[in-house]
């Protein structure tokens, strides 16, 4: 029996008052976790080290219609967030203080990869524009593609060789580029004809290993950088499958989290809506339902944000919030191996990117929206 666990928490925003010295404890790697009790910037973006049942508390109070689309560690203690209007931020406190450091036009929704080499790189969700960024330094790269319609889904750098970027495009093509963004060129073929995806996950460990979630067909699966394609199996025979998220475990590779609506289930008016979170556990082929749409217990959302755990592969982090009625926002977490879910809520409408801390998975860092 699953079990679901709430905790109420209202997450209180520090107005006015001084922020304590931004401090930090050594660790591996040369990391360190954040020992501020305030997190000095402007609201966007703050970290918790209880999966949310306490956030820190931000100098100012977040901008309306503001959303921090993505946040990255970037180097020793170092972090890059970038939110709807193209600010990039950085903080080398390991998220104590955060300052704008560059401007990104140009992009409906910027997301951010960083690289090995110490730069990263701005890239427009649906859209072709790209930026690589290098501390205050913007170039402007060409487009990732020309004579399309379709944008990028993913993109990810080799971390090995920093100059080797993959992207997804909107129909499953891969396109490489091995000067850093200057140019691009055709490596893996779509995994069908006429198809859209809605989102993408480059396995970093492995970026020939790449998953799709596409309309109606579910999910694709290659292991070879797009030659070779699987459409994996998800619900029964012939049922029709949004899969609006993906992600790869960071912890194992052979672990893939979908979130959809089985469109053939919802026309059958089944309790979960036909909603749910799947589970892979052979790399994308084959998926189990993870989580079900609950009404008044667990919200499923198209395109929830899927954050799963970077040490551990049975655990996912997913989100919904909303400023409607002023809701908040809930933080769940699955942990697969106990068949086991619960969530903490904060006032916040909406947390639209996580990213943990390299020494100290506990602390995770969070993007929020304002509306």
């Amino acid at each position: 029996m699953r079990r679901i666990g709430v905790v109420a928490v209202g997450v209180a925003l520090a107005l006015g008052l001084a922020a304590s010295p931004a401090g930090a404890t050594g660790g591996a790697g040369g990391w360190q976790s954040p020992r501020c009790s305030v997190v000095e910037g402007d609201g966007s973006v703050s970290f918790t080290s209880d999966e949310g049942a306490t956030i820190t508390p931000t100098s100012m109070p977040q901008q309306r219609l503001q959303y921090l689309y993505g946040v990255v560690p970037a180097g020793r203690n170092t972090l890059l967030a970038v939110d709807h209007r193209g600010t990039v931020q950085t903080s080398t406190d390991a998220g104590c203080s955060w300052a704008p450091t560059a401007s990104v036009s140009g992009l409906d929704v910027p997301r951010l990869t960083a690289a090995a080499d110490g730069s990263a790189y701005v890239w427009d969700q649906n859209g072709l524009a790209l930026h690589r960024v290098r501390g205050k330094t913007v170039t402007a790269l060409p487009p990732v593609a020309t004579g399309t319609s379709t944008g990028v889904a993913a993109l990810a750098v080799d971390r090995y060789v920093p100059r080797h970027v993959r992207v997804v495009l909107g129909d499953g093509t891969v396109r490489d580029s091995y000067d850093s963004g200057a140019t691009f060129r055709t490596t893996g073929r779509a995994p069908a004809a006429d198809l859209f995806v809605y989102s993408a996950a480059i396995d970093q460990t492995n970026l020939n290993h790449i998953v799709v979630g596409t309309m109606s067909q579910g999910v694709y699966t290659t292991w070879l950088g797009g030659w070779v394609w699987s459409h994996a199996t998800l619900g029964q025979p012939g049922d029709r499958i949004n899969a609006f998220s993906v992600a790869v475990s960071p912890a194992n590779p052979f672990v893939v989290w979908a979130q959809g609506i089985n469109q053939t289930e919802n026309d059958a008016h089944v309790p979960s809506e036909g909603r749910h979170v799947y589970r892979s556990t052979d790399g994308g082929h084959t998926f189990r339902v993870a989580v079900d749409h609950k009404p008044g217990e667990v919200t499923l959302v198209n395109g929830a944000l899927l954050a799963p755990h970077p040490t551990n592969p049975a655990l996912l982090y997913f989100v919904f919030g909303t400023s409607y009625a002023n809701y908040g926002t809930d933080l769940f977490r699955y942990d697969a191996r106990r068949d086991a879910l619960s969530v903490r809520h904060n006032d916040h409408h909406g947390i639209k990117s996580i990213a943990f801390n390299p020494r100290d998975p506990s602390v995770m860092y969070l993007g929020f929206a304002a509306e």
